[in-house]
């Protein structure tokens, strides 16, 4: 049996602390009714987030001076 002389070495990656991550994974259900909507943005997860994060400073009554208070996730569930 011969030995393959070329192996390719792999990069080590840094691993990743949880505790450090800005995004989570989800999984969602979408309505068939906006589906062709949603195929249509190039960045889906950026698109949805915006939207959420819209959708806080209204609710909240934030203008775009005072967003950073939606900065402080310490207190957020994860």
């Amino acid at each position: 049996m011969e030995e393959k002389e070329n192996k390719q070495v792999r990069k080590a990656y840094k691993k990743h602390d949880v505790t450090e991550a800005s995004q989570k994974p989800m999984t969602i259900r979408i309505d068939r009714r906006i589906i062709a909507w949603l195929q249509s943005k190039p960045n889906k997860g950026r698109y949805i987030n915006n939207l959420i994060f819209e959708d806080m400073k209204k609710a909240w009554g934030l203008d775009d001076e005072h967003t950073h208070e939606l900065d402080d996730t310490d207190n957020w569930e994860q």
